[in-house]
């Protein structure tokens, strides 16, 4: 339970991070006038968005698979990645 608390935390604080890097997106994607950015701009946008999609990856270098429910259809039983490293039961006890 304690990995899970943690792994819960690190996650969040990620998702802020890259909320707070998304006021350089939307004027970069729709033109805007005062929109210059540079690509200093966008080197943290870039760390948070890769931070955030490591989040969702096996921390383990020779598996590296992102992580998925299973079974792929119905109700979803566990969270896991391919080399079992991690591996979160999602079944309410009785």
């Amino acid at each position: 339970m304690a990995e899970i608390t943690s792994r819960a935390d690190t996650f969040d604080r990620i998702v802020n991070e890259s909320n707070v890097e998304q006021w350089q997106i939307n004027p970069a994607i729709h033109y805007n006038e005062w929109a210059t950015l540079q690509k200093e701009d966008f080197i943290p946008v870039v760390a948070a968005y890769k931070d955030l999609s490591e989040a969702f990856q096996c921390p383990n270098a020779e598996c590296q698979a992102y992580l998925h429910e299973l079974p792929e259809r119905g109700t979803a039983e566990s969270l896991r990645c391919d080399c079992g490293e991690i591996s979160i039961n999602l079944k309410e006890k009785d």
